[in-house]
């Protein structure tokens, strides 16, 4: 299956994480990543029409820079009958607050994630979204039962 997954963003740290644990975590795909810097000059409209014509599974959109036109971008995204069927994650912030999370909410982004180290969940959530067969299940620690126990506190 090719899998096109598009940042809109700075971070090329946390791009590359991402790409990272696509890789090791969706091997049996055929990855295309593809991203587009955001500056000052970014427009959404024109950022829009590009990431329309290159129909992109997934798109991830870092709220730290120029966040009215990401939210602009984000509102065409969810408009437009062709693209609102592609998973779209907004990623914000901790030293912004709740406020971007609240718009984009508004906007109608269903995935909102904070920027952090663990990037697992933001890799599993939009796969999950498309898909929910094709997303790998997160390796967390599983426990068995192991009865009926009694704590005992030893006296001094």
């Amino acid at each position: 299956m090719d899998l096109t997954i598009k940042y809109i963003g700075n971070d090329d740290k946390y791009w590359s994480k991402l790409k990272q644990k696509f890789t090791s975590n969706y091997k049996h795909f055929n990855l295309h990543f593809l991203i587009e810097h955001v500056d000052k000059n970014f427009k959404a409209r024109s950022c829009f029409v590009k990431t329309y014509n290159q129909n992109p599974n997934i798109v991830y959109v870092d709220f730290s820079i120029q966040d009215k036109e990401c939210l602009y971008f984000c509102k065409l995204f969810n408009r437009n009958n062709t693209t609102r069927l592609s998973s779209l994650v907004a990623l914000h912030n901790y030293s912004r607050g709740w406020t971007d999370v609240k718009r984009s909410l508004l906007a109608g982004v269903r995935i909102n994630h904070f920027k952090s180290a663990e990037v697992h969940d933001v890799v599993y959530d939009p796969i999950s979204l498309l898909n929910v067969e094709l997303a790998k299940d997160p390796d967390y620690v599983y426990g068995n039962d192991i009865g009926q126990f009694h704590l005992k506190q030893i006296l001094r």
